[in-house]
């Protein structure tokens, strides 16, 4: 009887145990230096960070005229736990591994931008997640930039803000909104902070990625 493959998620736990173990081995101390002069590799948690969210101020989703899956400026990231989702769930072809190249003028993109895909959008720019609905067909178990939109994180100034590219909000009271802007808080902290991982990951783990297929969609460097 055949045994089942471990899943690409397990497969992203296992190799995240041992990057951390390398990442704290003195021996690779140079590769670590190095790395953190190009970023910022610190772990940050809700409690020391700034939410400048007004109070009861929640995203309006049910009403909004608008769709934020949608538009050139729209494209979504992902991360590797974001990619062991969409296999997991059959969607592998919503992953888009093309990186345009950046327009004359644009700043150069971040390391993780020229490495990583994003989900993929049809002629119209439009997510092709989205159901005839307009409504997510894999939530909740979207990637993590769509869990946490409206929220974004300035790691720079440690502040949760609201992103401009929402227009569409709703009051609700005082004793529903702590729970709620929480929770997308939580998720606009665990984006950052799976960036961090998938940073250590693709520089200390680069061999396990490619043994787990990653470099399907991932440009792991040499």
């Amino acid at each position: 009887m055949a045994t089942e493959q471990p899943s690409l998620a397990a497969h992203l736990q296992d190799i995240w145990q041992l990057t951390q173990r390398r990442y704290r081995d003195k021996k690779n101390w140079w590769t670590t230096l190095k790395l953190r002069r190009q970023f910022s590799l610190d772990f940050v948690s809700l409690n020391n960070v700034s939410v400048r969210i007004p109070s009861g101020q929640l995203p309006d989703c049910d009403s909004c005229l608008h769709i934020c899956c949608t538009g050139k400026k729209s494209r979504v990231r992902l991360r590797l736990t974001d990619i062991a989702s969409l296999v997991h769930l059959g969607h592998a072809d919503a992953i888009d591994t093309s990186h345009p190249l950046p327009l004359a003028g644009d700043p150069k993109p971040h390391f993780l931008e020229q490495v990583m895909p994003h989900l993929r959008q049809d002629k119209t720019h439009t997510c092709v997640l989205l159901n005839e609905d307009r409504l997510c067909s894999i939530y909740p178990s979207w990637p993590l930039s769509c869990a946490r939109y409206p929220y974004a994180f300035d790691a720079d100034n440690k502040v949760i803000f609201w992103a401009k590219g929402c227009q569409s909000t709703k009051q609700v009271s005082l004793d529903d909104a702590p729970d709620s802007i929480r929770s997308i808080s939580q998720a606009a902290i665990e984006t950052y902070n799976q960036d961090v991982r998938d940073i250590l990951m693709l520089h200390y783990a680069k061999d396990e990625l490619r043994e787990a297929r990653f470099e399907e969609w991932v440009k792991i460097q040499p």
